[in-house]
């Protein structure tokens, strides 16, 4: 089976060329169409060296997969209930990194983030858990996946914030995604997917719906 793709590219020309910017107007219909994406929604206080603040206080851990190292540091924050205990979300790894308090920046980060999305009637806007995750390079890198929500409580997002260089992201559809499409010929059977390629530059908030 061969596999073919037809390919969106939204990027930073994308976004003036829309008036894409700030908490009132997001790019929408991302995705699925559940899926949008916030610029510029940390206030200017908080951009002050927010990255080099974010990695001197948090402590990083490698998290092994299948044997190796991923090709990134990480560490796993929550919001801790009575008695010291954290919120779960299950990672694919050999074992469970340890989950810790949020620090100072990144609770303020949450909180921020929460706003932006309370303003803009967002259906969840308050998180008690987060994977903070850092590229030292642009050697390091996450790999094609699907975010497992066997721990998310349903009706509640995935927000990914931006912090530091600008990445782009790309989304593919599923096989079962009504884009998606198959067609036949006497070699062989092509597939069609739907890619979106999405600039996340710093102070961006990218919300995955599901």
């Amino acid at each position: 089976m061969a596999s073919q793709s037809d390919s969106t590219v939204y990027d930073l020309a994308y976004f003036a060329d829309h008036g894409v910017g700030g908490a009132l107007f997001p790019l929408t219909g991302l995705g699925a169409g559940d899926s949008c994406l916030y610029l510029d929604v940390l206030s200017p206080e908080l951009q002050k060296e927010l990255f080099e603040t974010l990695d001197a206080e948090t402590e990083w851990n490698v998290m092994t997969h299948r044997g190796g190292p991923v090709p990134r540091l990480l560490s796993i924050q929550a919001e801790p209930r009575e008695g010291n205990v954290f919120p779960l979300y299950r990672h694919p790894a050999d074992e469970q990194p340890g989950t810790v308090p949020f620090t100072s920046t990144t609770a303020k980060c949450r909180d921020e983030v929460s706003r932006v999305l309370a303003a803009a009637e967002a259906p969840q806007h308050y998180f008690n858990h987060a994977l903070v995750q850092k590229y030292r390079s642009g050697a390091d890198n996450i790999s094609e996946h699907a975010d497992k929500t066997l721990d998310i409580a349903r009706g509640t997002a995935i927000v990914n914030l931006s912090v530091g260089s600008t990445r782009v992201m790309i989304l593919r559809s599923k096989p079962d995604h009504p884009g998606t499409t198959a067609e036949h010929s006497k070699k062989q059977e092509t597939t069609k997917k739907i890619v979106q390629k999405i600039t996340l530059p710093p102070n961006s908030v990218f919300v995955l719906g599901w």
